[in-house]
């Protein structure tokens, strides 16, 4: 985990802020709070922004508040403030009662402007994104944009400009509300790195809950805040505000509405079985189902689901400086013939460091007496972190170990005086005498020391172990003796503790393998046999797939938070995985082998950079080889700031744990998951409290993620295992750090499905179109409708193979068949080109993304480099079938001999593409303006909104709100139609007897106001009139829906309007699609006909 000390110098600059209760004035006049507080980037426009919102207060008699301090938000202090100001802050800046606090303050009245990063602030706090309005999904870099302006009203944009030339960085968002009211937005064909098409907002506002809100992504660039227009608009906003000056009423809050009780969003529930726990680290699973789980300072625990009962069963007198503790706990997996537990430890008096060792446990006792130590792993002492501890078995009973690197973050020991030219939270190199606990030479990369490590052993009887062939270095099984015999203090005796480098683990799945010369000095290298992965920092938590054959562990990075041209790579979190034993890079690299520098600590003076393929570990520190083997990057790495190449992330303070690989057949089919997540590993951020899951190919490359259980709410899970029914069981050490916390909980999370065994949320369809409230079925020229398509799950977001339209379609189908058409389309693939279809079965998205930088360009990158290139097609399709780079920056694209030369040329003819059809694609978000072409012959057409990907997809078909009645989807047999002359224009008519129908197919009736009728009675025609008209559900006689009184007499030369209103009838809610039949009832009639419908119009809310 990380370190807890790695936050010291965030809160000395906190102290040295000045509280803000002591700055406030005793007169205690009502104001402006402006809330700065940035978990990770401090934007260098903050201070010009305090400057011209304190200006703006001065001028207009407000007092202005100005803090980075979290306390304030407390009702007593917030109760004075007509608004809150979030100012580019940044991160999870609110604990939980904070947050609480400030959600009152909203529903007690009080207001709120955001600022930029205000967006890109508390992800994992619903709430918090729905008052905002919209998610932070990307940036661009600064530059030059054309912006559109909406809305002119006041306060807002007070200038009469139709658009803005302004200069910024620009946010690509996600999840935008339908209620906000769009003040600007972006034209994304003036820029580049936009990704939203048509529909981009960037500032709003909205009521919320009681409160009024302000929000604009414009804010980074310093130089808006002495810009005009910009400053006349964002002080608009605050004036909308608070324009009335009314401080909160905490008296009349506001309440939000009742919601049906039923299933959560994702069908996931958690169930929380204990609380109040003191650190919990680790778990396991008895056969009978009992949970045995560890608490750091020494507790053993057992919890019994038959009685829903903890009970302690041991306690172990442990060592709990430096991280230390009891960390890693594991069942033997043949425990029902020999009772063996094992335990990774550090008891309280041992000089030496943690020990792993086994104990027998049985009848529901721990026997202490019956202790076997395998090894133990010294440690140096002092103010020293990184203890990882994590262990797991395999199903062949190898047990793995991860051990930290036993450094500091710090660039100076206890005592020295800080130097800054030594630039803490890079790698630690630092070779100087008296330094060896600065430098992680003397642990990760030391192959002859168990730190820095994840080892691979196989305990035996005895208490001796195995360490497997296939270890870094252990090219064949060495037995290894216990701890009692290993003579610790014998230097000599433990030179003989090693094994010879292996060569067979250079080699990867799916690549030619790897023969070194003869010569080769990696191949004489040596190291402990024990050794699976070599190269790591804090490896907390690891996983073994069984499946997969494939180790996981995430390993917590140092601090840095950017590039430095001195020391090198900024510092990234990592999920990790090992197919094959090796090294993967630290201190030397981080995330996807980002190098660091050499660096001279005594002369302060920097050196090359480090190279993955043969890095040298000369340090006198160092008492293993010098040859490191060829380094490995992470699987996912993610910086303080935001990821462009893992944007669900977030950004933060982070710790990345690593879970199981979920597999569905594995489990009963009553209680598992959702087929989703079969064969999806499970992550976690113990620091920002997301849980993803991750979907890897069959190479294990990585290719999406996704939020996982986003509805439920987690305290820093630390450890999460898999039951026999399929549900997950999750260990959370709650928000403070060394205590007993009220949430730190042992809990379930289960999938509950829906009637009838369905899963409660989940629709067929891979992606659906969202219209909110807004129906389904009619369109209204000139209505605005907010859409979102929404995705089964995050892989389906990025398939390439997917295609989204809104067009206007003039045709004399009927929208039944369309649907019927576009769903075979969609069965079928025809909508994709080879090209796609192609990508989208292969590794290309582990590397490439259509709109975004992974480890190389997106595709629409490519398509704009060589838009007007015509050797660009056969360079990229030789370049796909034969690897190659350069191009674009050092990464190298692997070859792909698996393709044909024509499989190359159609993906490649798709990425070209790409750039023609760039600045008109549509939108998955936005609020389409229903418009006729001017060019349309024929003005009663469809909208058809379709999207789709392999095998699925939804179509969603509008039609007119007003309806000819010889356009109708169906009738009781043949009607007849006669014409009529209205008020100089010829209607059509149906004419319709007795026990005559209309229908209308496939309707959606929701957010419908009224039904109006436009009817003829007319005597030339031997029209009776009179009787009613029933509008029955699905079937002619089905559900009465409500009747209209039709007219019996004539009007000369006109037709009659008569309605069905909301008084007289109750539209249905069950969010189906109906058939509606128009029924006529006149028994008297006889067989003459009763009335001519000229058309039916449905109107909408």
């Amino acid at each position: 985990m990380r370190s807890f000390k790695s936050y010291f110098f965030v809160l000395a600059a906190l102290l040295l802020v000045v509280s803000f209760q002591q700055c406030r004035k005793k007169n205690n006049k009502a104001g402006i709070l402006v809330f700065k507080k940035a978990e990770f980037y401090f934007h260098g426009s903050t201070d010009a922004g305090v400057e011209a919102i304190s200006r703006y207060c001065k001028e207009n008699g407000i007092e202005v508040k100005v803090t980075d301090d979290a306390e304030v938000f407390d009702d007593k202090v917030l109760k004075n403030y007509y608004a809150v100001i979030f100012l580019n802050t940044a991160g999870d800046v609110l604990n939980p009662a904070q947050q609480t606090a400030f959600e009152k303050y909203i529903h007690a009245g009080g207001g709120f402007v955001g600022i930029h990063t205000a967006i890109d602030t508390e992800h994992e706090w619903p709430w918090y994104g729905r008052m905002v309005g919209a998610n932070f999904e990307s940036q661009s870099e600064v530059q030059d944009a054309v912006l559109n302006v909406e809305d002119h009203s006041q306060p807002f944009n007070s200038f009469p400009d139709s658009t803005l030339k302004l200069k910024d960085e620009w946010f690509n968002l996600k999840n935008i509300s339908p209620d906000i009211h769009i003040l600007l937005s972006l034209d994304e064909k003036s820029y580049k790195g936009g990704t939203m098409g048509s529909f981009h907002p960037v500032s709003w506002y909205t009521n919320f809950e009681g409160g009024r809100v302000f929000v604009t992504a414009m804010g980074h660039n310093k130089e808006l805040y002495s810009n005009e227009k910009f400053i006349s608009h964002l002080f608009g906003g605050l004036k909308y505000v608070i324009a009335d000056k009314k401080l909160p009423d905490y008296e009349h809050l506001y309440k939000a509405e009742e919601k049906v009780g039923g299933t959560t969003a994702s069908g996931l529930t958690k169930t929380t079985v204990a609380c109040n726990l003191y650190e919990p680290m680790q778990m396991d699973f008895f056969p009978d189902g009992k949970i045995m789980f560890i608490e750091r300072r020494g507790e053993i625990k057992l919890y019994d689901p038959q009685t829903n009962q903890i009970k302690s069963v041991a306690k172990l007198d442990v060592f709990t400086k430096q991280e230390e503790g009891l960390l890693g706990f594991a069942i033997d997996p043949k425990w029902e013939q020999n009772n063996w537990v094992y335990f990774y430890y550090t008891p309280k008096d041992d000089d030496i460091g943690p020990r792993l060792s086994r104990f027998v446990f049985k009848d529901g006792a721990l026997d202490k007496s019956s202790e076997k130590i395998f090894f133990k792993v010294p440690l140096l002492r002092g103010n020293l972190f990184h203890a990882a501890g994590g262990i797991c078995f395999d199903a062949e009973g190898n047990l793995y170990i991860a051990t930290g690197d036993n450094t500091t973050h710090f660039a100076s020991l206890d005592g020295e005086k800080a130097d800054r030219d030594l630039k803490e939270g890079f790698s630690q190199i630092d070779e100087r005498p008296g330094h060896e606990v600065l430098d992680a030479q003397h642990s990760s990369s030391n192959s002859m020391n168990l730190i820095g490590k994840i080892l691979r052993i196989k305990p035996l009887p005895d208490g001796s172990y195995l360490c497997p062939a296939g270890n870094l270095y252990a090219s064949t099984a060495i037995t290894m003796p216990g701890f009692e015999n290993q003579k610790q203090d014998d230097v000599e005796f433990q030179k003989q503790l090693k094994g010879k480098f292996n060569p067979s683990t250079l080699n990867e799945p799916g690549k030619p393998p790897v023969n070194l010369p003869a010569d080769d000095p990696l191949l004489s290298s040596f190291g402990r046999p024990e050794i699976y992965v070599m190269g790591v920092r804090n490896p907390f938590r690891i996983s073994y797939d069984n499946k997969r054959h494939t180790l996981y562990w995430g390993d917590v990075g140092p601090d840095a938070p950017a590039f430095d041209s001195i020391r090198g790579s900024e510092g990234y979190d990592e999920i990790n995985e090992a197919k094959a034993a090796g090294f993967y890079g630290w201190p030397y690299f981080i995330g996807p082998n980002s190098a660091y520098r050499d660096f001279d600590y005594a002369t302060k003076k920097p050196g090359a950079f480090f190279k993955p393929e043969r890095t040298i570990n000369n340090s006198p520190n160092n008492t293993g080889t010098q040859i490191m083997p060829p380094a490995k990057p992470a699987l996912i790495w993610y910086p303080f700031s935001n990821s462009k190449e893992f944007p669900l992330v977030a950004n933060g303070t982070r710790c990345s744990i690593v879970g199981p690989t979920y597999y569905c057949d594995d489990y009963p089919a009553e209680t598992r998951l959702p087929d989703q997540y079969n064969g999806k590993l499970i992550i976690n951020d113990w620091m920002r409290n997301w849980v993803m899951a991750v979907t890897l190919d069959s190479l294990g490359n990585y290719l999406s993620m996704e939020k996982f259980a986003e509805n439920i709410t987690f305290s820093r899970p630390i450890h999460m295992k898999i039951d026999k029914k399929g549900s997950i069981w999750v260990l959370e050490y709650g928000m403070e750090w060394y205590s007993r916390n009220p949430d730190a909980c042992l809990s379930r999370i289960d999938f509950v499905k829906g009637k009838n065994g369905v899963a409660a949320t989940n629709s067929n369809n891979a992606l659906q179109w969202n219209f909110y409230n807004g129906n389904r079925s009619f369109y209204q020229t000139g209505n605005v409708l907010p859409y979102k398509l929404e995705y089964a799950n995050t892989a389906t977001e990025r398939m390439v193979s997917q295609n989204i339209s809104i067009k206007y379609l003039e045709t004399e189908k009927k929208p039944a068949e369309l649907l019927k058409e576009a769903a075979e389309s969609f069965k079928n693939n025809k909508a994709f080109t080879a090209g796609q279809v192609l990508i989208d079965n292969s590794d290309c998205k582990a590397c490439h993304a259509p709109d975004r930088k992974i480890n190389g360009p997106s595709f629409l990158d490519v398509s704009a480099r060589y838009a007007d290139d015509t050797a660009a097609p056969g360079m990229l399709s030789h370049t796909i079938l034969n690897g190659g780079g350069g191009k674009w920056g050092s990464n190298v694209m692997i070859a792909h001999p698996q393709l044909t030369k024509k499989d190359a040329d159609e993906i490649v003819k798709w990425i070209l593409s790409l750039h023609r059809q760039s600045n008109d694609r549509v939108s998955k978000e936005g609020r389409y303006k229903f418009t006729i072409p001017p060019t349309a012959k024929n003005k009663n057409g469809l909208f058809v909104f379709a999207a789709s990907v392999t095998n699925s997809g939804d179509a969603i078909i509008l039609r007119p709100s007003l309806q000819q009645a010889e356009n109708a989807d169906g009738s009781s047999g043949s009607l007849r139609s006669y014409s009529k002359n209205i008020d100089g224009a010829k209607a059509l008519l149906k004419e319709l007897k007795n026990g005559n129908y209309l229908l209308y197919k496939h309707i959606d009736l929701k957010n419908l106001q009224s039904i109006e009728l436009s009817a003829d009675v007319d005597t030339k025609q031997n029209q009776t009139g009179g009787g009613v008209l029933e509008i029955h559900l699905d079937k002619a006689d089905g559900t009465l829906l409500g009747t209209i009184n039709l007219p019996s007499l004539a009007e000369s030369g006109k037709l009659q309007t008569i309605s069905l209103t909301g008084k007289n009838v109750k539209w249905p809610n069950d969010d189906q699609y109906h058939d509606v039949f128009f029924v006529i009832k006149n028994e008297s009639a006889g067989l003459r006909p009763v009335i001519g419908l000229d058309w039916i119009k449905f109107n909408l809310n």
